[in-house]
Protein backbone atom coordinates (compact mmCIF):
# COMPACT_ATOMS: atom_id res chain seq x y z
CA UNK A 1 0.00 0.00 0.00
CA UNK A 2 1.21 3.52 -0.75
CA UNK A 3 1.07 6.28 1.85
CA UNK A 4 1.01 10.05 1.44
CA UNK A 5 2.33 10.69 4.96
CA UNK A 6 4.44 8.71 7.43
CA UNK A 7 4.26 9.76 11.06
CA UNK A 8 7.24 8.57 13.10
CA UNK A 9 6.44 8.01 16.77
CA UNK A 10 3.24 6.79 18.39
CA UNK A 11 3.23 9.13 21.36
CA UNK A 12 0.46 11.68 21.97
CA UNK A 13 1.74 14.10 19.31
CA UNK A 14 2.26 11.35 16.74
CA UNK A 15 -1.18 9.90 17.36
CA UNK A 16 -2.77 13.35 16.98
CA UNK A 17 -0.80 14.05 13.79
CA UNK A 18 -1.87 10.73 12.29
CA UNK A 19 -5.53 11.27 13.18
CA UNK A 20 -5.58 14.80 11.77
CA UNK A 21 -3.67 13.85 8.61
CA UNK A 22 -5.72 10.72 8.08
CA UNK A 23 -8.84 12.76 7.45
CA UNK A 24 -7.49 13.85 4.07
CA UNK A 25 -4.49 11.61 3.33
CA UNK A 26 -3.38 8.00 3.44
CA UNK A 27 -1.23 7.81 6.59
CA UNK A 28 0.99 5.25 8.25
CA UNK A 29 1.97 5.63 11.92
CA UNK A 30 5.28 3.97 12.83
CA UNK A 31 6.19 3.20 16.43
CA UNK A 32 9.22 1.25 17.72
CA UNK A 33 7.48 0.11 20.92
CA UNK A 34 5.05 -2.80 20.99
CA UNK A 35 2.05 -0.48 21.43
CA UNK A 36 0.98 3.10 20.82
CA UNK A 37 0.71 5.78 23.48
CA UNK A 38 2.89 4.29 26.21
CA UNK A 39 3.62 7.76 27.64
CA UNK A 40 -0.04 8.71 27.40
CA UNK A 41 -0.88 5.69 29.52
CA UNK A 42 1.35 7.03 32.30
CA UNK A 43 -1.15 9.84 32.82
CA UNK A 44 -4.24 9.31 34.94
CA UNK A 45 -3.07 6.12 36.59
CA UNK A 46 -2.92 4.24 33.30
CA UNK A 47 -6.40 5.28 32.16
CA UNK A 48 -5.42 7.71 29.40
CA UNK A 49 -5.98 11.20 30.84
CA UNK A 50 -6.89 12.96 27.57
CA UNK A 51 -6.90 16.58 28.79
CA UNK A 52 -7.82 18.94 31.58
CA UNK A 53 -11.12 20.73 31.03
CA UNK A 54 -10.31 23.93 32.88
CA UNK A 55 -10.82 27.11 30.82
CA UNK A 56 -7.63 28.18 28.97
CA UNK A 57 -7.23 31.29 31.13
CA UNK A 58 -7.16 29.17 34.30
CA UNK A 59 -4.86 26.53 32.77
CA UNK A 60 -2.34 29.20 31.80
CA UNK A 61 -1.87 30.11 35.47
CA UNK A 62 -0.01 26.79 35.94
CA UNK A 63 2.74 27.60 33.43
CA UNK A 64 5.69 29.99 33.39
CA UNK A 65 5.68 30.43 29.59
CA UNK A 66 2.14 31.76 29.32
CA UNK A 67 2.76 33.78 26.15
CA UNK A 68 4.19 30.74 24.37
CA UNK A 69 1.17 28.57 25.23
CA UNK A 70 -1.62 31.14 24.99
CA UNK A 71 -2.05 30.96 21.22
CA UNK A 72 -2.10 27.14 21.27
CA UNK A 73 -4.63 26.96 24.10
CA UNK A 74 -7.01 29.34 22.36
CA UNK A 75 -6.46 28.06 18.80
CA UNK A 76 -7.11 24.38 19.53
CA UNK A 77 -9.51 24.19 22.47
CA UNK A 78 -10.75 21.22 24.46
CA UNK A 79 -13.96 21.36 22.44
CA UNK A 80 -11.89 20.97 19.27
CA UNK A 81 -10.15 17.98 20.86
CA UNK A 82 -13.46 16.34 21.85
CA UNK A 83 -14.80 16.84 18.32
CA UNK A 84 -11.71 15.13 16.88
CA UNK A 85 -12.42 11.81 18.59
CA UNK A 86 -15.31 9.46 17.93
CA UNK A 87 -15.95 8.37 21.53
CA UNK A 88 -17.40 9.79 24.72
CA UNK A 89 -15.62 11.36 27.68
CA UNK A 90 -16.06 11.61 31.41
CA UNK A 91 -14.78 14.46 33.56
CA UNK A 92 -13.47 13.66 37.01
CA UNK A 93 -12.01 15.57 39.94
CA UNK A 94 -9.84 18.57 39.15
CA UNK A 95 -11.35 18.70 35.62
CA UNK A 96 -9.40 15.69 34.36
CA UNK A 97 -10.96 14.13 31.25
CA UNK A 98 -10.84 10.40 30.44
CA UNK A 99 -12.38 8.19 27.74
CA UNK A 100 -15.89 7.19 28.74
CA UNK A 101 -14.96 3.52 28.32
CA UNK A 102 -12.38 3.90 31.15
CA UNK A 103 -10.06 1.72 29.07
CA UNK A 104 -6.38 2.42 28.72
CA UNK A 105 -6.56 3.44 25.05
CA UNK A 106 -9.87 3.76 23.25
CA UNK A 107 -10.21 1.54 20.18
CA UNK A 108 -10.55 4.71 18.09
CA UNK A 109 -6.87 5.44 18.79
CA UNK A 110 -5.59 1.99 17.89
Amino acid sequence: MDYDIAVIGGGPAGIMAAIASGKTSNVILLEKNSSLGKKLLLTGGGRCNITNNKPPKKLLTFFDEKNFLKTSFYTFTNEDLFDLFDFGFIEEDNNRVFPESEKKLPAALL
